[in-house]
């Protein structure tokens, strides 16, 4: 299983495409905001977390197939 994340930022913006393969576990946290300004994709088998102090907004673009776990919340 590949695991990847980054430690707590301000905000995460994601302007490029993104894809989350099969069998990654990935978490980003952010204290302010989390948002997509491009393609974000969560594949099936994938499990991806978002937890942001504020805001999460998932714009355009944004998939979670059929059989991926995807999580965004909200912790002040």
């Amino acid at each position: 299983m590949y695991v990847r994340g980054i430690d707590t930022l301000s905000s995460i913006t994601f302007k490029q495409k993104e894809v989350f393969c099969a069998n990654s576990k990935i978490e980003y946290k952010a204290n302010n905001k989390i948002e997509n300004q491009n393609s974000f994709t969560v594949k099936s088998g994938s499990d991806v977390t978002l937890t942001s102090g504020k805001n999460i907004v998932l714009g355009s673009g944004f998939k979670v197939e059929k059989g991926a776990k995807f999580k965004a919340t909200i912790k002040k």
